[in-house]
C-alpha cells in the first residue's frame, strides 16, 4: 500500500516535470546556479576565516565572530512533548491494557 502511494507520488512528479517548458527550465537552472554560487562563496569565506584564525593568512573580516554568524538560521523547530508515563499522574489509567 505504501509502495503504491509512493509510486503515484513519483508519477505525479514526473508528469509535472514533463510539462515544464524551456523558459521554466532555464529559470530553475538559474536559481540552482545562484544557490550553488552562494554556497561556494560562503564555503570560501569560512575557509578564509579559519585560516585567518590560525594566522596563516591575513583575514580582512572580524576574527572574533564567524562569518554568516549573524544571519538568521533556518532549521527545524521541534516542540517538546511531555512524556507519557505508565503509572504517572497525568496519564494514569486503571486498566493494565496500556
Amino acid at each position: 500500500q505504501t509502495a503504491k502511494i509512493m509510486e503515484e507520488h513519483l508519477d505525479a512528479e514526473l508528469e509535472k516535470l514533463d510539462k515544464i517548458d524551456e523558459d521554466e527550465m532555464e529559470r530553475l537552472k538559474e536559481r540552482r546556479l545562484e544557490a550553488l554560487k552562494k554556497a561556494q562563496q560562503q564555503k570560501q569565506e569560512w575557509i578564509s576565516w579559519r585560516l585567518g584564525c590560525a594566522d596563516i593568512i591575513n583575514y580582512s573580516g572580524n576574527l572574533m565572530e564567524p562569518p554568516f554568524h549573524s544571519q538568521k538560521k533556518y532549521g527545524t523547530n521541534f516542540t517538546k512533548l511531555e512524556k507519557k508515563t505508565i503509572r504517572g499522574e497525568k496519564y494514569d489509567s486503571d486498566s493494565d491494557d496500556d
